[in-house]
């Protein structure tokens, strides 16, 4: 799926859940400003169940790290 968008990212991972994934990671934000990151997250985090973890993929942003940690990535 290609997500262009917040809303775009949290769709395909409600897909993903109801599928029953358990493991996902958000693709195709590396270039994104930490803000746009911080938003895809923000929606995701709402419709990704607690049991579900969260991959990022070459996102070593330090200072947004507690961040990523609130919204459920790399438990």
């Amino acid at each position: 799926m290609r997500c262009r968008d917040p809303q775009g990212y949290a769709d395909a991972a409600h897909q993903y859940v109801a599928m029953g994934y358990r493991y996902i990671a958000p693709g195709g934000l590396v270039r994104s400003p930490t803000k746009e990151i911080l938003r895809v997250l923000e929606a995701v985090h709402q419709v990704v169940p607690e049991h579900v973890d969260m991959h990022l993929f070459g996102l070593a942003r330090l200072g947004a790290l507690g961040d990523f940690a609130r919204l459920g990535c790399g438990r």
